[in-house]
């Protein structure tokens, strides 16, 4: 959807998340639009502390910040990569700045980049710093968006009935930039010398439902457009079954995206029946959501798994969220991915997904071995 020309930018970004993607975002809007203010909030005692310093944008103009390094695969194997620095803050977990001392802005547009099962709790602790008095945006990139959506929601809920009164929206997000931190032969990320490093392996497009923040991510170079809510509930689908059917399988196999492509007939099929059963409830939901025939078309089986073949051959180089957390033994997204489409089908709708209960299944195997 093209934007009106009156759109403004939003006043200001705070960035919840350093994985890839956060980063990912954060480098693109300082690098194309460097006096605009971002910034990402990163959680205390991960290390973050020692990798903050003090830079300067102007005489008598120092900020705390990071710098990333993000590079871009180019034709005939020659790679790009700029580094920028970007503006950041440690936040504690108790709902204090981590540094008493420094100024606290309020938030007025907080983009969600953090993985799933961290989203509630990170957004819980900057509830205090919206911006009660002008309201605020939540916008959640998060893979498995739709179920972030309802605990963030829940999370909400809760804070309204106490003492502060939160004039808080939640605004979806989608993206297809596929991005993945530079690790060692072992495994573990590349922390030195570059610390927030990435490689932008996949160019995709980025969909919002706020026209100014899709303007801003535009600018920024991230291929961005406004979606209604009707158009990014078909997208979320849509990219709910790519996560499903892809994330797990590359997690399972130690392989990068592409390599799904040539796999055996067996894990073909599984594939297939996994598409199969996210089209079944995705169906339901639109149909329960009074969504249009032509929404309803989208979500068909046959759209869904052409539009995951695509998404394959796309990103054939970028090594998958859940491979990545696998690889690093950490929590994987899986119960916000085929957990929750497994969840909805058995809840609303009394529909069992049995294939996405098994890819639950082998996946927590996985992480417990």
């Amino acid at each position: 959807n093209a934007m009106p020309r009156s759109t403004l930018l939003p006043p200001s970004l705070h960035i919840l998340g350093s994985g890839s993607i956060g980063i990912l975002f954060a480098w693109s809007i300082r690098r194309e639009l460097p006096t605009y203010p971002v910034t990402v909030l990163l959680r205390s005692g991960r290390g973050h502390e020692e990798r903050i310093s003090r830079k300067r944008c102007a005489p008598g103009m120092d900020y705390d910040g990071i710098t990333a390094k993000v590079t871009r695969p180019n034709a005939g194997n020659a790679s790009v990569s700029f580094s920028v620095d970007i503006p950041a803050e440690i936040m504690s977990s108790d709902q204090t700045a981590a540094d008493p001392t420094a100024p606290v802005t309020t938030i007025q547009n907080l983009l969600v980049a953090t993985k799933a099962p961290d989203a509630a709790a990170a957004v819980s602790s900057v509830l205090h710093r919206m911006d009660k008095k002008n309201g605020s945006n939540i916008i959640v990139l998060s893979n498995g968006a739709m179920a972030v959506r309802d605990e963030i929601r829940a999370l909400l809920k809760r804070e309204r009935g106490g003492a502060s009164q939160l004039n808080t929206n939640i605004t979806l997000a989608s993206t297809t930039h596929g991005a993945y931190r530079v690790t060692n032969k072992d495994g573990s990320s590349d922390e030195q010398p570059m610390s927030y490093s990435i490689v932008h392996a996949g160019v995709g497009s980025t969909f919002v439902e706020s026209q100014p923040i899709a303007k801003l991510f535009e600018a920024a170079g991230l291929r961005a457009k406004y979606a209604s809510p009707d158009e990014m509930n078909v997208l979320l689908w849509k990219k709910l079954a790519t996560n499903c059917a892809i994330n797990p399988l590359t997690a399972l196999h130690r392989c990068t995206n592409g390599k799904l492509a040539n796999m055996d007939n067996e894990t073909n099929a599984i594939m297939n029946v996994v598409i199969g059963e996210v089209s079944q409830i995705a169906l339901l939901d639109a149909a329960d959501r009074g969504l249009s025939d032509e929404s309803i078309k989208e979500l068909q089986y046959e759209r869904l798994l052409s539009f995951v073949n695509n998404v394959v051959q796309a990103t054939a180089a970028n090594k998958s969220s859940m491979l990545q957390d696998v690889l690093a033994k950490r929590e994987t997204e899986i119960d916000y991915l085929n957990g929750y489409v497994a969840r909805l089908g058995r809840e609303k709708f009394d529909s069992e997904c049995p294939h996405n209960e098994e890819m639950v299944k082998r996946i927590q195997g996985v992480g417990n071995t």
